[in-house]
């Protein structure tokens, strides 16, 4: 722990990096960050560098600290992303209940100077070794697809940090003013659990507000703004509803979302493959009269 100005203890964090080492047949090598959260090292995984660098200074976020070498943080055991949340010169750390990340505690609370500060030598520390021709192991692509044969080759090309940093920054962009929008227009609900429910079969993963309103818009961003937060205020309207008991509205709205799909298949998906009338995830047939939401 540290002493911020106002003797208030806060959590710190520090990076430090691997050796360098050569990759056959190539021109450049490999390295990989490491990452401290007040002196205690985290599990050796890969950085997911780019997304994490883009993140780290909105006030709302949600990222994957860590990835697999084929790019998909799930791949390598991450299923649930941390939460980062900026206020009053706080950076806060939320991390999954699941324990994907085996840290000490769910939430560090970083001073905003010492936080930015880290990240700063962090990143100017990667960008002087590209210039070295060392690369991260997220920025070396490993994999790529023969076109003529339809199959995975290897391939092993880097690319610098800053390739798709902007890409990355614009989308944490808009989540910032999705999730800023929320919380002024449902405050009272926005911090809260979730839990959805299929022909009285309640989904065993606890779900976030934001995530919920996702599903129900099926994830729809129309190109006009106004109309986009009309959709998200129908849907927290409808949620409102249904923790009344009153599901009408919920059903309305989620089937018109999910009325141009083929059988359904959208946001939802990823959900009601699990119970057992919906095993086949590429193609499920809701009834979303037999759809409901409970407050955990």
């Amino acid at each position: 722990m540290v002493e911020c100005e106002k003797g208030e203890k806060m959590d710190y964090i520090n990076f430090s990096v691997t050796e360098s080492k050569p990759i056959k047949d190539k021109d450049f090598k490999e390295f990989d960050v490491r990452v401290l959260l007040s002196g205690q090292q985290m599990i050796p995984a890969i950085f997911n560098a780019v997304e994490v660098m883009a993140a780290h200074n909105f006030k709302f976020a949600e990222f994957d600290l860590f990835t697999c070498s084929c790019g998909v943080p799930g791949c390598a055991g991450f299923q649930s992303p941390i939460v980062q949340k900026i206020k009053d010169n706080k950076v806060h750390w939320i991390f999954p209940d699941e324990g994907d990340y085996k840290t000490d505690k769910l939430e560090y609370v970083f001073d905003a100077e010492q936080f930015f500060d880290a990240f700063k030598n962090l990143i100017n520390l990667i960008l002087r070794k590209e210039s070295n021709r060392e690369f991260l192991t997220s920025n070396i692509d490993w994999l790529s697809v023969d076109e003529e044969e339809g199959a995975f080759k290897s391939e092993k090309e880097a690319y610098s940090i800053n390739d798709n940093l902007e890409y990355a920054q614009n989308r944490f962009k808009e989540e910032e003013e999705f999730h800023l929008f929320l919380s002024e227009k449902e405050s009272e609900l926005y911090n809260k659990s979730f839990l959805i429910s299929y022909n009285g079969e309640k989904y065993g993963h606890k779900i976030s507000f934001d995530w919920l309103i996702n599903a129900i818009i099926n994830y729809e961003k129309p190109k006009d703004k106004d109309e986009y937060y009309e959709n998200i205020l129908l849907a927290i309207k409808s949620i409102k509803e249904s923790l009344l008991g009153n599901n009408t509205l919920l059903e309305r709205t989620t089937a018109d979302f999910y009325r141009d799909l083929d059988g359904s298949v959208g946001f939802l998906s990823r959900w009601f493959n699990v119970f057992p009338e919906n095993q086949d995830e590429i193609k499920i047939d809701i009834d979303f009269k037999k759809l409901s939401i409970d407050l955990v």
